[in-house]
Protein backbone atom coordinates (compact mmCIF):
# COMPACT_ATOMS: atom_id res chain seq x y z
CA UNK A 1 0.00 0.00 0.00
CA UNK A 2 1.13 3.40 -1.34
CA UNK A 3 1.63 6.04 1.29
CA UNK A 4 0.24 8.31 -1.28
CA UNK A 5 -2.55 5.90 -1.89
CA UNK A 6 -5.74 7.76 -0.43
CA UNK A 7 -6.80 4.42 1.47
CA UNK A 8 -3.71 4.75 2.92
CA UNK A 9 -4.43 8.10 4.68
CA UNK A 10 -7.83 7.32 5.14
CA UNK A 11 -6.96 4.15 7.08
CA UNK A 12 -4.16 5.99 8.85
CA UNK A 13 -6.45 8.56 9.84
CA UNK A 14 -8.54 5.75 11.37
CA UNK A 15 -6.37 4.01 13.39
CA UNK A 16 -5.22 7.09 14.70
CA UNK A 17 -8.45 8.71 16.38
CA UNK A 18 -9.48 4.76 17.48
CA UNK A 19 -5.91 5.42 19.58
CA UNK A 20 -6.91 8.77 19.94
CA UNK A 21 -10.09 7.74 21.96
CA UNK A 22 -8.46 4.99 23.75
CA UNK A 23 -6.32 7.39 25.37
CA UNK A 24 -7.93 10.82 25.49
CA UNK A 25 -6.11 12.60 23.14
CA UNK A 26 -8.15 15.74 21.33
CA UNK A 27 -6.84 14.67 17.77
CA UNK A 28 -9.59 17.05 16.39
CA UNK A 29 -9.77 20.50 18.71
CA UNK A 30 -12.20 23.45 17.76
CA UNK A 31 -11.52 27.13 18.60
CA UNK A 32 -13.89 29.47 18.82
CA UNK A 33 -11.62 32.82 18.11
CA UNK A 34 -14.02 35.77 17.71
CA UNK A 35 -17.99 35.79 18.19
CA UNK A 36 -18.27 38.36 15.43
CA UNK A 37 -20.01 37.63 11.97
CA UNK A 38 -21.37 39.08 8.77
CA UNK A 39 -24.55 37.01 8.70
CA UNK A 40 -27.63 37.01 11.04
CA UNK A 41 -27.97 33.54 10.93
CA UNK A 42 -31.52 32.56 12.50
CA UNK A 43 -30.20 29.09 13.50
CA UNK A 44 -26.96 30.41 15.35
CA UNK A 45 -25.97 28.70 18.26
CA UNK A 46 -24.40 31.20 19.96
CA UNK A 47 -26.71 33.72 20.23
CA UNK A 48 -29.84 35.72 18.93
CA UNK A 49 -27.65 37.41 15.47
CA UNK A 50 -30.91 39.66 15.12
CA UNK A 51 -30.08 41.73 18.04
CA UNK A 52 -26.55 42.85 19.26
CA UNK A 53 -23.76 40.82 20.76
CA UNK A 54 -24.51 40.62 24.73
CA UNK A 55 -21.90 42.33 26.59
CA UNK A 56 -20.79 39.12 28.75
CA UNK A 57 -20.01 37.57 25.18
CA UNK A 58 -18.23 40.73 23.95
CA UNK A 59 -16.32 41.92 27.25
CA UNK A 60 -14.82 37.73 27.78
CA UNK A 61 -13.49 37.25 24.26
CA UNK A 62 -10.19 35.53 24.32
CA UNK A 63 -7.45 37.77 23.57
CA UNK A 64 -4.55 36.68 21.11
CA UNK A 65 -2.09 35.79 23.16
CA UNK A 66 -4.56 33.44 25.42
CA UNK A 67 -5.50 31.75 21.94
CA UNK A 68 -1.79 30.88 21.13
CA UNK A 69 -1.87 29.34 24.91
CA UNK A 70 -5.10 27.35 23.94
CA UNK A 71 -2.76 26.01 20.82
CA UNK A 72 0.76 25.55 22.34
CA UNK A 73 -2.02 23.63 25.12
CA UNK A 74 -3.20 21.19 22.40
CA UNK A 75 0.50 20.86 20.98
CA UNK A 76 1.16 19.40 24.26
CA UNK A 77 -1.70 17.10 24.34
CA UNK A 78 -0.86 15.31 20.98
CA UNK A 79 -3.16 17.58 18.81
CA UNK A 80 -3.36 16.70 15.24
CA UNK A 81 -6.21 18.85 13.92
CA UNK A 82 -6.96 22.40 14.85
CA UNK A 83 -10.14 23.84 13.79
CA UNK A 84 -10.94 27.83 13.97
CA UNK A 85 -14.25 28.73 13.87
CA UNK A 86 -16.67 31.82 15.46
CA UNK A 87 -19.18 33.25 14.91
CA UNK A 88 -17.26 34.06 11.60
CA UNK A 89 -13.45 32.73 11.88
CA UNK A 90 -12.51 35.24 9.18
CA UNK A 91 -14.20 37.91 10.57
CA UNK A 92 -11.02 37.63 13.26
CA UNK A 93 -8.28 39.76 12.31
CA UNK A 94 -5.64 37.23 13.67
CA UNK A 95 -6.91 34.47 11.74
CA UNK A 96 -3.91 34.16 9.92
CA UNK A 97 -1.28 34.50 12.18
CA UNK A 98 -2.96 31.64 14.31
CA UNK A 99 -2.76 29.14 11.07
CA UNK A 100 0.38 30.17 10.57
CA UNK A 101 1.40 29.18 14.25
CA UNK A 102 -0.50 26.30 14.19
CA UNK A 103 1.43 25.67 11.16
CA UNK A 104 4.46 25.80 13.02
CA UNK A 105 3.94 23.41 15.56
CA UNK A 106 3.15 20.74 12.74
CA UNK A 107 -0.13 20.49 13.33
CA UNK A 108 -3.06 21.08 10.72
CA UNK A 109 -5.09 24.54 10.78
CA UNK A 110 -8.42 24.11 9.33
CA UNK A 111 -11.58 26.78 8.92
CA UNK A 112 -15.12 26.79 9.56
CA UNK A 113 -16.69 29.74 7.60
CA UNK A 114 -19.69 30.87 5.84
CA UNK A 115 -17.15 31.89 2.54
CA UNK A 116 -18.61 35.46 2.70
CA UNK A 117 -15.77 37.02 3.96
CA UNK A 118 -13.42 35.75 1.36
CA UNK A 119 -12.11 37.79 -1.00
CA UNK A 120 -8.80 37.56 -3.43
CA UNK A 121 -6.61 39.11 -1.08
CA UNK A 122 -8.15 37.02 2.26
CA UNK A 123 -7.88 34.20 0.35
CA UNK A 124 -4.40 34.61 -0.96
CA UNK A 125 -3.51 35.33 2.78
CA UNK A 126 -5.13 32.23 4.12
CA UNK A 127 -3.51 29.81 1.98
CA UNK A 128 -0.32 31.37 2.02
CA UNK A 129 -0.18 31.18 5.82
CA UNK A 130 -0.34 27.42 5.84
CA UNK A 131 -4.53 26.88 5.84
CA UNK A 132 -5.17 23.17 5.44
CA UNK A 133 -8.67 22.74 4.73
CA UNK A 134 -11.83 24.81 4.89
CA UNK A 135 -15.59 23.54 5.27
CA UNK A 136 -18.32 25.42 4.12
CA UNK A 137 -21.72 25.64 5.02
CA UNK A 138 -24.13 26.23 2.57
CA UNK A 139 -27.69 27.28 3.25
CA UNK A 140 -30.06 27.74 0.35
CA UNK A 141 -29.51 28.02 -3.28
CA UNK A 142 -31.39 31.53 -4.24
CA UNK A 143 -30.88 34.60 -3.14
CA UNK A 144 -34.33 35.04 -1.52
CA UNK A 145 -33.91 31.88 0.82
CA UNK A 146 -30.12 33.11 1.64
CA UNK A 147 -31.19 36.13 2.56
CA UNK A 148 -34.17 35.45 4.69
CA UNK A 149 -31.92 32.54 6.62
CA UNK A 150 -28.89 34.59 7.21
CA UNK A 151 -30.33 38.15 7.38
CA UNK A 152 -28.37 39.82 4.63
CA UNK A 153 -28.66 40.88 1.19
CA UNK A 154 -26.48 39.00 -1.84
CA UNK A 155 -24.68 36.96 0.45
CA UNK A 156 -25.17 33.68 -1.58
CA UNK A 157 -23.53 35.11 -4.21
CA UNK A 158 -20.87 36.35 -1.80
CA UNK A 159 -20.30 33.06 -0.60
CA UNK A 160 -20.18 31.15 -3.92
CA UNK A 161 -17.88 33.45 -5.04
CA UNK A 162 -15.33 32.52 -1.52
CA UNK A 163 -16.04 28.95 -2.69
CA UNK A 164 -14.37 29.33 -5.89
CA UNK A 165 -12.02 31.06 -4.87
CA UNK A 166 -10.77 28.44 -2.78
CA UNK A 167 -11.68 26.12 -4.71
CA UNK A 168 -9.01 27.58 -7.15
CA UNK A 169 -6.34 27.76 -4.86
CA UNK A 170 -6.39 24.36 -4.12
CA UNK A 171 -6.88 23.90 -0.88
CA UNK A 172 -9.04 20.89 0.92
CA UNK A 173 -12.59 22.30 1.16
CA UNK A 174 -15.79 20.58 2.00
CA UNK A 175 -19.30 21.74 1.92
CA UNK A 176 -22.00 21.57 4.54
CA UNK A 177 -25.08 21.55 3.09
CA UNK A 178 -27.63 22.72 6.43
CA UNK A 179 -31.08 21.70 5.98
CA UNK A 180 -33.64 23.40 7.14
CA UNK A 181 -36.92 24.27 7.07
CA UNK A 182 -36.86 26.81 4.81
CA UNK A 183 -34.62 25.48 2.14
CA UNK A 184 -35.88 21.33 2.38
CA UNK A 185 -37.01 21.91 -0.99
CA UNK A 186 -33.98 23.09 -2.49
CA UNK A 187 -32.02 20.48 -1.76
CA UNK A 188 -31.64 19.46 -5.07
CA UNK A 189 -30.27 22.72 -6.33
CA UNK A 190 -27.57 22.75 -3.22
CA UNK A 191 -26.23 19.31 -4.30
CA UNK A 192 -25.92 20.57 -7.84
CA UNK A 193 -24.15 23.75 -6.82
CA UNK A 194 -21.58 21.13 -5.09
CA UNK A 195 -21.25 18.62 -8.54
CA UNK A 196 -21.11 21.28 -10.67
CA UNK A 197 -17.88 22.56 -8.70
CA UNK A 198 -16.66 18.62 -8.17
CA UNK A 199 -16.89 19.58 -4.08
CA UNK A 200 -17.37 16.67 -1.34
CA UNK A 201 -20.26 17.64 0.69
CA UNK A 202 -22.31 16.21 3.80
CA UNK A 203 -25.63 17.03 4.60
CA UNK A 204 -26.58 18.11 7.89
CA UNK A 205 -29.76 18.07 10.07
CA UNK A 206 -28.50 19.68 13.02
CA UNK A 207 -30.06 22.66 14.67
CA UNK A 208 -30.06 23.22 18.19
CA UNK A 209 -31.22 25.48 20.80
CA UNK A 210 -28.51 27.95 21.60
CA UNK A 211 -25.95 28.09 24.41
CA UNK A 212 -27.06 31.52 26.08
CA UNK A 213 -30.71 29.96 26.05
CA UNK A 214 -32.38 32.21 23.79
CA UNK A 215 -35.47 31.32 21.94
CA UNK A 216 -36.01 30.95 18.25
CA UNK A 217 -33.12 28.43 16.53
CA UNK A 218 -35.33 25.86 16.58
CA UNK A 219 -38.06 27.31 14.98
CA UNK A 220 -35.71 26.52 11.47
CA UNK A 221 -36.08 22.70 12.15
CA UNK A 222 -37.60 20.97 9.19
CA UNK A 223 -41.16 19.50 10.03
CA UNK A 224 -41.93 15.64 10.21
CA UNK A 225 -43.48 15.78 7.34
CA UNK A 226 -40.73 17.37 5.42
CA UNK A 227 -38.53 14.36 7.00
CA UNK A 228 -40.60 12.02 5.25
CA UNK A 229 -39.94 13.57 2.03
CA UNK A 230 -36.97 13.49 2.39
CA UNK A 231 -36.65 9.38 2.94
CA UNK A 232 -39.18 8.98 0.14
CA UNK A 233 -36.91 11.66 -2.01
CA UNK A 234 -33.84 11.19 -4.87
CA UNK A 235 -31.68 11.71 -2.25
CA UNK A 236 -33.16 9.38 0.25
CA UNK A 237 -29.87 7.51 0.96
CA UNK A 238 -28.34 9.92 2.67
CA UNK A 239 -30.99 9.82 5.28
CA UNK A 240 -31.92 6.33 5.90
CA UNK A 241 -28.40 5.34 7.67
CA UNK A 242 -28.65 2.90 9.89
CA UNK A 243 -27.50 2.12 13.42
CA UNK A 244 -27.26 -1.20 13.82
CA UNK A 245 -24.28 -1.61 16.21
CA UNK A 246 -26.86 0.24 18.15
CA UNK A 247 -24.16 2.68 19.24
CA UNK A 248 -24.39 5.47 21.38
CA UNK A 249 -21.17 6.93 22.43
CA UNK A 250 -19.39 9.61 20.59
CA UNK A 251 -15.64 11.19 20.84
CA UNK A 252 -16.69 13.94 23.19
CA UNK A 253 -13.61 14.32 26.03
CA UNK A 254 -11.47 11.66 24.43
CA UNK A 255 -10.55 12.50 20.66
CA UNK A 256 -12.35 16.10 20.50
CA UNK A 257 -12.01 18.84 22.53
CA UNK A 258 -13.65 22.50 21.64
CA UNK A 259 -12.89 25.71 23.72
CA UNK A 260 -15.12 28.46 23.65
CA UNK A 261 -14.39 32.39 22.70
CA UNK A 262 -14.53 33.07 26.63
CA UNK A 263 -12.08 30.25 27.24
CA UNK A 264 -14.36 28.21 28.29
CA UNK A 265 -13.40 24.41 27.65
CA UNK A 266 -15.87 21.92 26.71
CA UNK A 267 -16.13 18.02 25.92
CA UNK A 268 -16.87 19.16 22.33
CA UNK A 269 -17.64 22.39 20.21
CA UNK A 270 -20.86 20.58 20.17
CA UNK A 271 -21.36 20.16 23.86
CA UNK A 272 -21.03 22.93 25.84
CA UNK A 273 -20.90 21.54 29.17
CA UNK A 274 -18.19 23.70 31.04
CA UNK A 275 -15.22 21.83 32.39
CA UNK A 276 -13.22 24.43 33.28
CA UNK A 277 -11.70 27.84 31.96
CA UNK A 278 -8.25 28.62 31.06
CA UNK A 279 -8.49 31.84 32.89
CA UNK A 280 -8.45 29.89 36.20
CA UNK A 281 -6.11 27.33 35.03
CA UNK A 282 -3.93 25.64 31.99
CA UNK A 283 -5.56 23.87 29.22
CA UNK A 284 -3.71 21.01 29.62
CA UNK A 285 -4.50 20.74 33.66
CA UNK A 286 -8.15 20.89 32.87
CA UNK A 287 -8.04 18.30 30.00
CA UNK A 288 -6.20 16.13 32.26
CA UNK A 289 -7.90 16.48 35.85
CA UNK A 290 -11.61 18.33 34.94
CA UNK A 291 -14.21 16.16 37.07
CA UNK A 292 -16.78 16.82 34.43
CA UNK A 293 -14.61 15.26 31.39
CA UNK A 294 -13.49 12.68 33.33
CA UNK A 295 -17.19 12.12 33.98
CA UNK A 296 -17.71 11.95 30.08
CA UNK A 297 -14.95 9.60 29.80
CA UNK A 298 -16.40 7.04 32.20
CA UNK A 299 -20.07 6.90 30.98
CA UNK A 300 -20.96 3.26 30.33
CA UNK A 301 -23.15 1.91 27.21
CA UNK A 302 -25.83 1.11 30.06
CA UNK A 303 -25.45 4.47 31.25
CA UNK A 304 -27.64 5.52 28.40
CA UNK A 305 -30.90 4.05 30.07
CA UNK A 306 -33.59 5.28 27.12
CA UNK A 307 -31.42 3.98 24.40
CA UNK A 308 -31.38 0.62 26.04
CA UNK A 309 -34.56 0.04 25.50
CA UNK A 310 -35.24 1.81 22.99
CA UNK A 311 -37.68 0.25 20.07
CA UNK A 312 -35.32 2.79 17.54
CA UNK A 313 -31.81 2.37 18.44
CA UNK A 314 -30.92 0.83 15.11
CA UNK A 315 -32.45 4.05 13.14
CA UNK A 316 -31.11 6.91 15.39
CA UNK A 317 -28.25 9.05 14.87
CA UNK A 318 -28.42 10.86 17.95
CA UNK A 319 -25.63 13.52 18.96
CA UNK A 320 -25.00 13.57 22.97
CA UNK A 321 -23.45 17.24 22.56
CA UNK A 322 -26.94 17.63 20.85
CA UNK A 323 -29.41 15.72 23.36
CA UNK A 324 -27.51 17.80 26.18
CA UNK A 325 -28.15 21.40 24.55
CA UNK A 326 -31.77 20.28 24.10
CA UNK A 327 -33.03 18.57 27.20
CA UNK A 328 -29.80 19.15 29.55
CA UNK A 329 -29.41 15.25 29.86
CA UNK A 330 -25.72 14.21 28.11
CA UNK A 331 -27.58 10.45 28.34
CA UNK A 332 -30.85 10.93 27.59
CA UNK A 333 -33.04 10.95 24.62
CA UNK A 334 -33.90 14.19 22.68
CA UNK A 335 -37.94 14.19 21.42
CA UNK A 336 -37.04 15.20 18.03
CA UNK A 337 -34.23 12.68 17.40
CA UNK A 338 -36.62 10.19 18.84
CA UNK A 339 -39.48 10.99 16.53
CA UNK A 340 -36.74 10.47 13.13
CA UNK A 341 -35.48 7.94 14.29
CA UNK A 342 -39.68 6.38 14.31
CA UNK A 343 -40.03 7.42 10.88
CA UNK A 344 -36.95 5.91 9.77
CA UNK A 345 -38.27 1.95 11.44
CA UNK A 346 -41.71 2.79 10.40
CA UNK A 347 -41.14 3.26 6.73
CA UNK A 348 -38.49 0.42 6.45
CA UNK A 349 -40.85 -1.33 7.87
CA UNK A 350 -43.31 -0.62 5.48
Amino acid sequence: MSKKDPFFKTHLLEKSLQYAFKNCIPLVSTIEITQTCNFKCSHCYNYDRTGPMPKATKDNQMTKEQVYQVIDGLGELGALYINFTGGEATASPHLEDYIAYVRSLHMEPRLKSNGALIDKEKCEKLVNAGLGGVDISLYGATEEVYQDFTGIKNSLSTSLAGIDRLKESGVDLHISIIIHRRNVHQLSEMIEICNQRSLNFQLSLEVTDRYDDSNGARENEITSEQFIDLLKGPYKEYFNGKNTEKAVQCSCARSVCGISSSGDVYPCIGAPIKSGNINDTSLVDIWKNSKELNKIRNIKETDFKSCQTCDYIESCNRSSGSVYINTGDYTGCDPTIYKQAKIKHDLSSK
